[in-house]
């Protein structure tokens, strides 16, 4: 948990006179649980609500995070982190707060911005502390040209001995009269070290060399790259030489060639090395790239010289679907250690064209999963899910782990079957693990709003779900099964009130509802072709299961 904490962002709390701001109109929710080796199977989860103004502005994130590696019965999910953003008249941001709830004692941080009159930040305060007890930490100052150029910046560190900034890095920028950066000189005053990069170009613009010149304890290293261009200013070389003190020469490193196709695209690029072939004839690697019908780049292979042919080094790949959103992304690389690292995500979104759903796959020796959905709210609808991380053993006493976003509290909680649930009207219901089985959650919020969510407790060498489902007392039919378009299910008229729960071959729920009349229309939707299964709840019971299959 601790390694997950320390990327949460540590900036905090704003003044009481822009708390206006971070009165939300929608929420951007994301929900992820991620399995790995590490816990020997066990997930972890985490939870990200995001806030936004009337004008669409960012106003706060809550950060919530649960460890199954802990495997104790009565973790939750805990609220770790919150961040606020704070913007002025221009709907600049003025100031991001972070407080973070984790260890002994609760953190603050927060920083503090200014701009220019064209909205460039000029100058960044950086706090950080106890609430009520912020302390200076760093700040930085930025100084822009007529033309909007960074021509300086300036970053200073808080003595609290002297109660002053001291001086850590400066930086400074020099343009010619088209604009372009020709020198940039990097000094650490603490430690004494100076980086300068000087930018030379040709009469058509093109970036012939740039050199770069470093002195650290009062010794001297230079380096450069070397560009050459064809006939149509593409780059077809890079040269990188180091200087040579004692001949007063320079002397090549590496050598680069790039090759482009009749559109102009870079189709391969080859690696030569030059430590021991001053002609740089060495091959070392390369790199063959690929676009689809819009000349975006959808993949780079990369293989290794070894003897007299290429072994494969590494993989990199974009898809787009036919709306220009990426579908499927990753790459693989070869690690001398003997495990691969490969890291690839796919990417599901709805007719908004907003995402909702991710898969990441990541893998070095051992394998690593994590599933994320995204949820978009408006200020009148609501969100719900309940879940709990792993198994658990007969007569185990359990706290699901309870979200609810949206909606107008308070709410209203409803748990069944609820024969052996404790406080199931709570958000904090007790359940007494007896045979795996699939509850139900009904949350209805001060407007009456309704939504509903379940839950598969998973009790193992015990009955299974489905030996449970298989009993009924109310009569009800399917038809059409199979579908392609909708399906309707008609059921005992003596019920007013069912929720349904649909769930795919491999457990997974894919769709929660509740209806009333007696009549239950299913539409396909996002049902892929393929067998589910459908079971309804009445009150405070089950009533029944059904397969379902969709052509």
């Amino acid at each position: 948990m601790k390694k997950y904490l320390r990327i949460i962002v540590i900036l905090i709390l704003f003044l009481s006179y822009f708390k206006s701001f971070s009165s939300p109109d929608s929420l951007y929710i994301s929900i992820c649980e991620e399995n790995s080796s590490f816990c020997l199977g066990y997930a972890y989860y985490s939870k990200t609500v995001e806030h936004f103004d009337s004008v669409g502005n960012k106003t706060e994130i809550n950060n919530y995070y649960f460890s199954g590696c802990e495997r104790t019965l009565d973790s939750i999910l805990a609220h770790v982190a919150d961040t606020y953003y704070s913007y002025d008249s221009n709907n600049l941001f003025i100031e991001i707060s972070t407080l973070n709830y984790q260890g002994p004692d609760t953190n603050e941080a927060k920083s503090i911005y200014t701009h220019n009159s064209s909205g460039k930040i000029t100058s960044t305060l950086n706090q950080f502390g106890t609430p009520g007890n912020l302390i200076n930490s760093s700040c930085d100052s930025i100084g822009f040209d007529s033309s909007e150029n960074k021509i300086f910046e300036m970053f200073f560190l808080w003595n609290d001995t002297t109660s002053s900034w001291d001086t850590l890095n400066l930086e400074y920028n020099t343009y010619d009269s088209l604009n372009r950066k020709i020198q940039t000189d990097l000094y650490n005053i603490q430690q004494n070290y100076e980086i300068h990069h000087y930018n030379i170009y040709d009469n058509d613009s093109n970036l012939i060399y740039q050199i770069n010149s470093s002195r650290s304890f009062g010794v001297f290293d230079s380096n450069r790259v070397v560009n050459l261009y064809d006939s149509l200013h593409y780059k077809i070389e890079l040269f990188t030489q180091q200087w040579d003190t004692l001949q007063q020469v320079w002397i090549n490193i590496n050598h680069q060639t790039f090759n482009y196709n009749s559109a102009g695209l870079l189709f391969t690029t080859y690696f030569y090395s030059c430590d021991f072939d001053s002609l740089c004839s060495e091959i070392e690697s390369k790199s063959v790239y690929t676009y689809d019908s819009l000349g975006r780049l959808m993949e780079r292979n990369d293989s290794i010289y070894q003897g007299t042919r290429y072994i494969w080094g590494g993989y990199t790949y974009t898809y787009r679907n036919s709306d220009d959103l990426i579908f499927s992304e990753g790459y693989w690389e070869v690690v001398e250690q003997g495990c691969d690292y490969s890291d690839h995500f796919y990417y599901t979104y709805n007719n908004q064209k907003q995402l909702i759903y991710m898969h990441r796959e990541r893998y070095t020796c051992d394998a690593y999963f994590t599933d994320c959905y995204y949820f978009s709210l408006d200020n009148d609808s609501m969100l719900v899910r309940a879940y709990y991380p792993f198994n658990v053993c007969q007569g185990d006493t359990i706290y699901p782990m309870i979200t609810v976003e949206g909606g107008q509290p308070p709410y209203n909680y409803q748990w069944f079957p609820s024969g052996d649930i404790l406080d199931a009207s709570t958000g904090v219901p007790r359940i007494v693990a007896d045979t795996t089985k699939l509850y139900l959650f009904k949350v209805i919020d001060s407007a009456g709003l309704t939504q509903i969510d379940s839950l598969t407790l998973h009790v193992p060498c015990l009955t299974t779900l489905v030996d449970e489902l298989n009993s009924s007392e109310y009569n009800f039919n399917l038809f059409p099964n199979p579908f392609s378009f909708e399906t309707t299910i008609k059921f005992d008229e003596r019920i007013s009130e069912v929720i349904y729960v649909i769930y795919d071959m491999k457990g997974q729920v894919v769709r929660t509802n509740i209806t009333h009349g007696g009549t239950i229309i299913i539409k396909r939707e996002n049902l892929f072709p393929g067998i589910y299964f459908i079971s309804l709840f009445a009150s405070d019971k089950f009533i029944g299961n059904l397969k379902l299959i969709v052509e």
